[in-house]
């Protein structure tokens, strides 16, 4: 089913932010994954739908859309009318009041130099990507199917960062793929410390009845799985607060999300370089703030994964 600007929907996120599901389906057929047997191929809304869905919520008092789909690198082309995902967020990005746009899911390979450039240019565009790599070693990409080499994932990263070079990247990763031999998964591991991922997720393979890859040979046992998740976390735990750090002494914009949980001396936020749900949080140190606001807010120092901030006076 594709809903469209007309259908009913409640926004179960906080009344500032919502997610916009911009296509429904797969064609990618990644050996360890079962969406495409259940959501069926690529079916995307057109982007005037989306346009007029985005204006909607704003008026309702969105002012950040998080773009999702399957893989938004493949939107619009089941439709053959030209519509492609830069197509769609120069749309977007005219939407009155809109102030934040983010992608979440970009395929790396895909990911183009028209889109790294408009991720630079548009002050609505995070510069932010959530962008899964799965692995770096060419014979693991191989056998997940992902049609990438762990070179041009490199070369991909390499064009983003040198294009913006504040950007935020987040990637997942998974670890104990059937046949994964300690010598790549030592060198995935010398990948991610390499890279410095702002945002990592770390799964370990979850051997699933209906994908290609179960009934590959070498299953790895659950206990050497856990053990090189577990491993590659405390990796990315570093990784994270030394990227986190550049950002101290600086003044960025936070939307504000609310009252903290942990204090009620603290409300939260987060900057562009954090996505809802699955990226830290700015503590704010500060009496009553308005929730859905963006605020110029200092950094004051760098946790693992949380930064804390305080109000200008």
């Amino acid at each position: 089913y594709l809903h469209n600007e007309n259908t009913p929907r409640i926004n179960s996120q906080p009344g500032h932010r919502a997610y916009l599901k911009v296509s429904e389906g797969c064609i990618k057929n990644c050996a360890f994954c079962i969406i495409p047997k259940i959501r069926g191929t690529l079916r995307s809304r057109t982007i005037d739908s989306l346009v007029k869905e985005a204006q909607n919520l704003v008026n309702q008092g969105v002012s950040e859309l998080n773009l999702i789909a399957q893989d938004l690198t493949d939107y619009g082309r089941d439709l053959r009318d030209g519509s492609t995902l830069p197509g769609l967020l120069r749309g977007l990005v005219k939407v009155d009041g809109l102030r934040w746009i983010r992608m979440l899911y970009v395929y790396p390979d895909e990911m183009s130099n028209e889109l790294i450039e408009l991720i630079a240019t548009e002050e609505k565009i995070c510069k932010y990507i959530d962008t899964p790599v799965q692995h770096i070693n060419d014979r693991m990409l191989a056998l997940m199917n992902r049609k990438v080499t762990g070179n041009q994932i490199k070369e991909r990263l390499q064009k983003l960062r040198e294009r913006i070079p504040n950007v935020a990247i987040r990637s997942t990763v998974i670890v104990g793929y059937p046949g994964e031999t300690a010598e790549e998964y030592s060198q995935l591991r010398a990948f991610i410390k390499e890279a410095q991922f702002d945002h990592l997720g770390v799964f370990a393979y979850s051997h699933e009845e209906n994908t290609a890859s179960y009934s590959l040979p070498d299953q790895l046992p659950e206990e050497l799985k856990q053990e090189r998740r577990d491993d590659l976390m405390k990796v990315q735990q570093a990784a994270s607060k030394a990227r986190l750090k550049r950002f101290v002494g600086r003044t960025l914009p936070i939307l504000v999300e609310g009252p903290s949980e942990e204090s009620e001396y603290l409300w939260r936020g987060r900057h562009q370089g954090q996505a809802p749900d699955i990226d830290g949080h700015v503590l704010i140190r500060s009496g009553k703030l308005s929730q859905g606001k963006i605020l110029d807010l200092k950094i004051e120092r760098a946790m693992e994964y949380d930064l804390i901030a305080s109000a200008i006076e």
